[in-house]
């Protein structure tokens, strides 16, 4: 059964909550897919306001090179999510900065909360050199609700990270196990099987709350690269 104050995080958010997420590019590099998002500063308001700041928290996790965990806890319920840069995104350019990817990575658990963003997924120019994206033919059908177009270039890769106290973002030398996990899902992405590491990530928030889940993780994401080379050889 839903908590009452949950209603209230699905309440439409205005265009100027929003900015774009780099979602895929293809295969020239030449076009860039990017979907709405809302921005962090959107979601951190909408919390605070819903469930008060001491009732959400929220845990960023590097996962390898190009990828966040994110773990959004709300009134004592925790959602998880990766967000990950595609391949061949230029590390730093607006889009594929750090704090790009973070918020992505929370907006992705505040929508399991309700929290939508409004508009469709858009193929725009990219340029493979710089990784700038062009988002000015991105306009909005006046009416129709089609994107969100009041955040355009000024919101797209604000340096608006999730701020503190809310937020735990990992730092130092990771354990072992996590960069053995690391590793094994830069592997799973190489062989064609990024999404489906990242749905077992998603499933144990992470690399695991515990040692043992940890180590069940990586026997399940093990298990699938052995079954993806088994097949192929």
């Amino acid at each position: 059964m839903p908590r009452p104050a949950w209603a209230r995080l699905s309440a439409s958010f205005p265009l100027s909550a929003h900015a774009w997420a780099l979602k895929q590019l293809s295969s020239d590099r030449q076009r860039a897919l990017v979907a709405p998002r809302l921005t962090a500063a959107a979601v951190r308001s909408r919390l605070d306001e819903t469930v008060t700041p001491e009732g959400w928290s929220c845990q960023l996790l590097p996962l390898g090179a190009s990828a966040l965990v994110c773990n959004l806890t709300v009134d004592g319920v925790t959602r998880s999510a990766v967000a990950e840069l595609p391949s061949g995104a230029v590390a730093g350019s607006e889009l594929a900065s750090a704090s790009a990817l973070a918020e992505t990575a929370l907006y992705l658990c505040a929508a399991q909360f309700g929290m939508a963003a409004v508009g469709e997924a858009s193929w725009v120019p990219h340029d493979p050199e710089t990784g700038e994206v062009l988002l000015d033919g991105l306009e909005e059908d006046e009416g129709s609700g089609a994107g969100p177009v009041a955040a355009s270039r000024e919101a797209v890769g604000a340096a608006d990270h999730v701020p503190a106290p809310h937020a735990e973002v990992e730092s130092g030398p990771r354990p072992e196990a996590h960069q053995v996990i690391d590793r094994l899902v830069e592997r799973l992405r190489a062989e064609g099987l990024g999404a489906e590491a990242a749905r077992l990530v998603v499933r144990y928030g992470g690399y695991g709350r515990t040692p043992e889940e940890s180590r069940e993780l990586y026997g399940k994401l093990r298990a699938l690269l052995v079954g993806k080379v088994g097949v192929g050889s």
